[in-house]
């Protein structure tokens, strides 16, 4: 740590409370813990947790423009926010875990001793670490009232792609189309409710937003979708939450492809916002 006397601030999120400090140069926030709670909320929403500490600290800077650090007694991590098309995309955790031998307190116990010596209980012999890392992305939801779609780690390791929209709805609605010659080649029914008999594609695409108003999560995996044999857009997991995507307002909706088809999944349907347009 550079700073001597470093200035420790609280920020109370819900029943959360994180003490934090902010360093100005490099311009850097390390936060840390008060009670249980905030492990929850962190893992929930990366996103809003520094969001509300930039306001405690009456910081005006984007996520991205800080280097973001939350430090437990058992691990420390990394937090680097990504940002395009005028919005916070995807932040990475990488967490250094250092093991310790009998230590069970919070780090506010002792959280200025702390910051002077920049280092906390480590075993005789150092730290053992185990270097872990999850991406979270976001989906901005303005017709919501969760303005934003969290988006959990991912379980496999398939590439995720942003697709635009308005492009992959719009392709996807003329593949459905009843007239179409994709619709004619495969015509596909789906159980949509238990009693509630079957709706197509299309009927699920033309759902309305005040329907898409009653989808109240704040986290999700990424959608699901790829291309079969005869080239046409299919789901794996997904055709809801693309669904109520759209209809929430979000530009692009984070999607999880096989490897194989990356590229032209990128090439058909990637959001320009990503590459700054």
């Amino acid at each position: 740590m550079t700073d001597k006397s470093p200035n420790i601030d609280v920020c109370k999120i819900g029943g959360a409370e994180f003490a934090f400090v902010y360093h100005r140069n490099p311009r850097s926030i390390e936060f840390f813990p008060l009670v249980w709670e905030c492990a929850r909320k962190l893992r929930d929403d990366p996103r809003k947790v520094c969001s509300s500490i930039l306001v405690s600290a009456d910081i005006t800077c984007r996520l991205d423009q800080i280097e973001w650090a939350y430090t437990t007694p058992f691990y420390q991590s990394k937090l680097v926010f990504y940002f395009g098309g005028g919005e916070i995309l995807y932040v990475t955790l990488s967490n250094r875990n250092v093991l310790h031998s009998g230590n069970d307190r919070f780090i506010a116990d002792d959280l200025k001793t702390y910051l002077k010596s920049g280092t906390y209980g480590q075993r005789d012999g150092g730290p053992r670490d185990i270097t872990l890392e999850w991406v979270f992305y976001f989906a901005p939801t303005p017709f919501r009232r969760s303005k934003y779609l969290v988006c959990e780690p991912l379980a496999s390791d398939g590439p995720v792609v942003l697709l635009d929209t308005k492009t992959f709805i719009r392709d996807w609605r003329e593949q459905s189309q009843p007239g179409s010659k994709l619709a004619n080649l495969v015509r596909r029914r789906f159980e949509f409710h238990e009693k509630g008999g079957n709706r197509d594609d299309l009927e699920l695409i033309n759902s309305t937003r005040s329907l898409s108003k009653k989808w109240s999560l704040v986290r999700e995996m990424p959608c699901g979708v790829g291309f079969n044999y005869r080239g046409e857009i299919a789901f794996s997991n997904g055709r809801h939450r693309t669904v109520n995507l759209a209809n929430a307002g979000s530009p692009y909706i984070p999607v999880q492809v096989a490897v194989d088809q990356e590229e032209v999944m990128r090439d058909r349907f990637e959001w320009p916002g990503v590459n700054g347009l």
